[in-house]
């Protein structure tokens, strides 16, 4: 039986203007980012990353999350007519082989008692879902993505997990 991959937590904090930086107790290593939608949640003693952080696995895949905005899905979305939150997800293929991206895995719960944020599908948004292709070795590939987030709502949790053989990244934070 094989180990899964794990994730090393490498934090990438964006602080919104006016709010102040979060505690980062494990931070290897820190980058500034150009953008600055999500607000900084606390840091917990577990592996789980804020919003714009990048998970990079024993493998040397990497995932990371940005751009995140919120709206309200169509007439003719799955499902309709619901708040969500948008961002564009990362994934780097670090290893020498090629990956099938058809398994990736996005999962989203929301608010203290984190309930389940189902995906949006929205074609007339550009919210298709995950990509379903093979990503070759040391390329990269994006996708934007959306969760069910009601506007009473801030805290959301997002899993990645990049294959079936790798465990999930975490990542948390408030959105405006």
């Amino acid at each position: 039986m094989r180990t899964p991959n794990r994730a090393a937590v490498t934090v990438t904090e964006t602080v919104t203007a006016g709010a102040a930086p979060a505690d980062s107790d494990t931070s290897p290593s820190a980058e500034p980012e150009a953008e600055s939608e999500p607000e900084s949640a606390p840091e917990p003693d577990d592996d789980t990353l804020g919003l714009t952080g990048t998970a990079v696995y024993e493998n040397k895949n990497q995932v990371s999350l940005a751009a995140f905005s919120r709206g309200v899905s169509g007439a003719y979305a799955s499902p309709e007519k619901t708040p969500y939150v948008k961002f564009t997800l990362k994934l780097k293929n670090g290893t020498s082989k090629v990956i099938d991206v058809s398994e990736l895995s996005v999962l989203c719960q929301y608010g203290d008692e984190g309930r389940d944020g189902e995906e949006i599908f929205d074609s007339e948004n550009g919210l298709d879902g995950p990509p379903q292709t093979h990503l070759r070795p040391g390329r990269s590939i994006t996708a934007t993505l959306a969760c069910e987030l009601p506007k009473s709502q801030t805290y959301v949790q997002i899993e990645v997990t990049p294959d079936f053989e790798t465990e999930p990244a975490s990542f948390a934070g408030k959105v405006k």
